[in-house]
């Protein structure tokens, strides 16, 4: 449903003292949105995450939500992500002040609405499903920190 992707950082080993890395986003996407931000962010339980982890994208999925935080594995630049806006269904509307690039789309699909929040930062491509701007928005501003 979306697609996020992220780097990891390093951390201290409390034993030796050696740099150990970080567990790996890419691997682990739910490391991005804890089940308590996510709480937070929608004010009501989001359900159990699930990691989805393909060749493509790593998702962290509270389906029960409707929250979905995905990270592409691929790089982009900000043209390879004016094409994934360009050939998103729906009227982009430009997000200020979140990374370097993004966009986001109302969705009516069936019998769901839903906004879908596409995020460049550095090489990374994120998207964001949410039940609403808001929701998307501050799903953002937990998760890109914690993309390097």
């Amino acid at each position: 449903m979306a697609i996020a992707l992220l780097g990891g950082g390093w951390l201290l080993s409390g034993c030796a003292g050696d740099p150990e890395p970080a567990p790996d986003p890419l691997s682990h996407p739910c490391l991005l949105l804890s089940a308590s931000q996510a709480t937070d962010v929608l004010h009501r339980s989001p359900g159990p995450a699930e990691e989805i982890t393909q060749e493509e994208v790593s998702e962290c999925a509270y389906q029960e939500a409707e929250l979905y935080v995905s990270v592409a594995r691929a790089s982009y630049d900000r043209q390879s992500f004016r094409d994934i806006v360009d050939h998103t269904k729906g009227q982009p509307v430009t997000e200020a002040g979140l990374a370097d690039a993004a966009s986001s789309f109302h969705v009516q699909e069936e019998s769901r609405d839903f906004v879908l929040l596409d995020i460049l930062k550095g090489s990374r491509l994120v998207q964001i499903t949410a039940p609403t701007a808001e929701d998307a928005r501050q799903t953002a501003l937990l998760v890109l920190p914690r993309l390097h």
